[in-house]
């Protein structure tokens, strides 16, 4: 009788040291800092011989990934318009946005980078029917899956 008592006891304590230990080394979501980075190499888009601009991928270390495409000076005098989105590895499109020249850098809405399997995202740009695309970025182990993909027009 005593043994078993001794044996239930064992392992209530030693079930409760394991759950013990993961919640202890849990870290807390309030430590968790987001803020946009890039990531890869830009696409850039050049048309009629005209440097445009360049289109990358950024993330902001919580699970959120977007495009961000930036104009260049003497082509965004041109009032062109360019659509930017995310686009994943298994073909999904998401977060598409199209802004126009009044800005100097156009973003697409935030895509989550587990929305899809496999975890490989890439930022594009369309401007005038001219469509590039950034590092092809794998989250699932960090890598480059392709490099980027300039436009000439």
């Amino acid at each position: 009788m005593r043994l078993r008592h001794a044996l239930a006891a064992t392992t209530a304590a030693a079930a409760l040291a394991l759950t013990t230990a993961g919640v202890a080394t849990a870290a807390p979501e309030s430590t968790q800092s987001c803020g946009w980075f890039d990531i890869g190499s830009p696409g850039n888009i050049t048309i009629g011989g005209n440097y445009a601009g360049q289109v990358e991928q950024q993330y902001d270390g919580c699970g959120n990934s977007r495009g961000h495409f930036q104009w260049a000076g003497p082509f965004q005098a041109n009032y062109a318009t360019v659509t930017v989105f995310m686009w994943a590895s298994n073909g999904t499109q998401a977060g598409f946005y199209t802004g126009d020249t009044n800005s100097k850098d156009v973003y697409s809405y935030n895509v989550g980078i587990h929305s899809t399997s496999p975890d490989a995202w890439e930022a594009s740009a369309t401007v005038s029917g001219c469509n590039a695309t950034g590092t092809m970025h794998n989250y699932a182990d960090g890598g480059t899956w392709w490099d980027p993909n300039n436009a000439y027009c």
